[in-house]
């Protein structure tokens, strides 16, 4: 067996499994082929018919989407209480718009009666969203992470700012910025773009404005050097370092001052996630964690703030012995409260000094804003890469200038549209792992009224 085995693969032997047939191997493929046959011909006769039906397809989706709504008006309508003079409607219903539901009842009917009904214990209501025209494009970023349940706070508000900064400062360049600003425009402009899209197209237009004026304080232009540059363009700082008009910062050469803006961002945000879990402790008559546990810490993150202030603004020299006094006292009340659910006065004890370590939680989460300089030096870099590249294939005879046009736009266009992409990513991060959690579980099921929902035909008005 092994010397065949070994003949047949020296000859490429293949191994097959056939059905159980009766007969000539011979006979056996004729018939297959005739079967292949067959089926071709049913193959063209099909496409024949689809090419029919293709004439006839947007007919066809509307069609679709016409009994698709009947189809759910009629399931809806078994849910009604009915009796043969009255019947009954049990829903959920945006508290705004009541007011539109009984005008519009009463143009039908005088002989109704709306009831408020209020949630049971354990029943979570359908969560809506609802924004200003500025800041309902960043519900996409709430969204990725989940909706607000019904008793939490709508964190896009919240959000907007911190979001927006964070990109620009993970991008770092004004071209970058001022292109994709007049891009998203111009899309917003003048193509007829589906609502969820056009959203996403104004944040982005926001986030290439902000990028642009960031960009312009930080020196970031398609990876240009002042020396690049025509003098006009430029001046010389205190200190002899030359610089772009209007670039305030180097972050090649002032990383550290970078890092420290970009970890203050991170602890103001940090202090606000907190305040606003104080707030919803509050709404939600959960007084006793409010003052015990997150006001507590609030007060401490608060007192550290002060310190440093202080330290860094040596004019607030009086905010450190606040500061100082601050952390005392929260410490103090850290170690007497965070035990308070033990039975036994060890583990008070012990319960209260461990609760101390999430002072190191709330650290870690500070330090994650770090990665706003490693990815607005990564743009630079890779910028600054891309026209050292290009500047070297513009050596070449010739055909040199055409190359290093191809290396510099392709080049830069990767850039842009690669550290876009992970400061959207990056900036969305921070809010979803390191903000979001200070005070929001998430879960809520979005709110989805009984409408003509459509899959195919796109109703304007």
């Amino acid at each position: 067996e092994e010397e065949i085995s070994k003949i047949l693969s020296e000859h490429k032997f293949s191994e097959a499994d056939f059905p159980q047939y009766e007969g000539k191997m011979s006979t056996y493929l004729t018939e297959q082929n005739e079967k292949i046959k067959d089926n071709q011909k049913v193959i063209e006769e099909t496409e024949k018919e689809l090419t029919k039906l293709a004439k006839s397809l947007d007919d066809l989706k509307i069609v679709h989407d016409y009994f698709q709504w009947q189809k759910e008006k009629l399931e809806t309508g078994r849910n009604f209480g009915e009796t043969d003079h009255t019947f009954v409607i049990q829903g959920w219903i945006a508290d705004a718009n009541i007011p539109k539901l009984e005008e519009r009842l009463e143009k039908e009917t005088k002989e109704f009666e709306i009831t408020k009904i209020e949630a049971e214990e354990g029943e979570h209501p359908p969560v809506v969203i609802k924004n200003s025209s500025f800041l309902s494009p960043f519900e996409a970023v709430t969204k990725v992470y989940g909706l607000p349940r019904y008793d939490e706070l709508d964190p896009t508000p919240f959000l907007a700012i911190f979001f927006i900064i964070f990109f620009a400062l993970c991008l770092t360049d004004a071209g970058y910025g001022i292109v994709m600003f007049i891009i998203m425009a111009l899309a917003l402009k003048k193509l007829k773009l589906p609502e969820g899209i056009r959203k996403m197209a104004r944040l982005l237009m926001y986030a290439g404005l902000v990028t642009f004026v960031i960009g312009t304080i930080f020196g970031g232009w398609f990876g240009l050097t002042p020396d690049q540059v025509p003098s006009a363009l430029t001046y010389t700082a205190d200190n002899g370092e030359k610089l772009f008009i209007f670039q305030k910062v180097n972050a090649i050469s002032s990383p550290i001052l970078v890092l420290i803006l970009s970890l203050a961002l991170g602890f103001i945000q940090i202090l606000l996630g907190v305040a606003m879990k104080l707030v919803h402790n509050f709404r939600n008559n959960n007084k006793k964690d409010a003052i015990l546990d997150t006001g507590t810490w609030l007060f401490m993150l608060t007192g550290i703030g002060f310190f440093i202030l202080a330290s860094a603004i040596p004019s607030l020299n009086g905010l450190a012995t606040i500061g100082k006094w601050w952390i005392i006292i929260a410490t103090i009340g850290l170690v007497f409260t965070q035990g308070r659910e033990k039975s036994s006065i060890i583990g008070k004890a012990v319960s209260g000094i461990l609760s101390l370590y999430g002072l190191v939680g709330y650290m870690g989460d500070i330090l994650s804003y770090s990665r706003l300089l490693a990815l607005g030096l990564a743009t630079t870099i890779i910028g600054l890469a891309v026209n050292t590249v290009a500047a070297l294939v513009g050596g070449i005879p010739y055909l040199g200038w055409l190359f290093m046009a191809i290396v510099f736009i392709g080049g830069h266009i990767f850039n842009m549209l690669i550290n876009s992409l992970g400061s959207f990513i990056h900036s969305g991060r921070l809010q979803f792992v390191e903000f979001f959690t200070k005070f929001m579980e998430g879960g809520g099921q979005a709110f989805k009224p009984f409408s003509k929902k459509t899959k195919y035909v796109y109703i304007k008005k």
